[in-house]
């Protein structure tokens, strides 16, 4: 009974991380570049029962898993809808590319490319940091028209004056979402390379990749989910209270 209570109770704790992970994705719903988190639930491992009054010959009467556990966070990285928005400046990525943008904590990705240039004609985020070239240079822009092919190149009165630099990962997964839509590789894992096959699309941005219609009915599902092992944790409690109360009579 009381390994039911730890199973149950692992189940709880496993549902309110998944429900507070989909609420959080929910709440970014709107959010420019946004990605996706998944919780990676997996089980404890199964452990063996015997016949415990069957002598050295006891035979195998099955496993018992004693609940879920939350393995790791997974990032989805899948492609989101664009939105058009008119400013020259802003750039939508499709394919499966970053931008690298300078921050004060060193260089970071992002998939936001709202973009702007600032008072040095820079092109900076904007929250104001420096959006950098393939070799993490910053980009200046001379005043005048602004267009952009789809390799990133960037012209200023028909004159390339740069190129967006447009980042793949060999290990996506290694990274770590620092706030602001912003990833960083903190521990150098995630391999940075130049992206091949990724477009960038002029005046548009791309949206949160998270389906809101998918994300309420996985957070039904959880808070379900939640709500059934926390009554099976009462009920495991009110068999031990049984079973001290009448074995103790007997």
């Amino acid at each position: 009974m009381i390994k039911g209570m730890y199973a149950a109770t692992a189940g709880m704790v496993t549902m309110l991380t998944r429900a507070q992970q989909i609420s959080n994705n929910i709440a970014n719903v709107n959010t420019v570049g946004y990605r996706e988190d998944t919780v990676r639930v997996t089980s404890f491992p199964q452990q063996l029962m015997n016949r415990v009054f069957g002598g050295s010959s006891s035979p195998n009467i099955g496993s018992l898993v004693n609940g879920t556990v939350t393995e790791s966070t997974w990032i989805r990285y899948a492609q989101a809808p664009l939105r058009s928005t008119d400013n020259p400046l802003d750039m939508a990525i499709q394919g499966s590319g970053m931008f690298a943008v300078q921050t004060p904590q060193g260089v970071r990705y992002t998939r936001d490319g709202g973009f702007r240039r600032d008072g040095l004609n820079q092109l900076v985020t904007t929250r104001g940091d420096l959006v950098l070239d393939a070799n993490l240079q910053p980009i200046t822009l001379p005043a005048g028209g602004t267009t952009m092919r789809a390799n990133g190149e960037i012209l200023v009165n028909d004159q390339v004056v740069g190129q967006v630099g447009l980042f793949d990962f060999v290990e996506p997964q290694q990274l770590v979402k620092v706030g602001n839509t912003q990833f960083e590789d903190a521990r150098g894992l995630a391999q940075p390379l130049a992206s091949v096959g990724t477009t960038v699309r002029q005046g548009y941005l791309e949206q949160s990749n998270v389906d809101p219609a998918r994300a309420m009915t996985d957070l039904m599902v959880a808070q379900r989910t939640y709500e059934a092992a926390a009554r099976m944790v009462q009920l495991q409690d009110e068999m031990t209270q049984r079973a001290a109360n009448d074995l103790g009579r007997i």
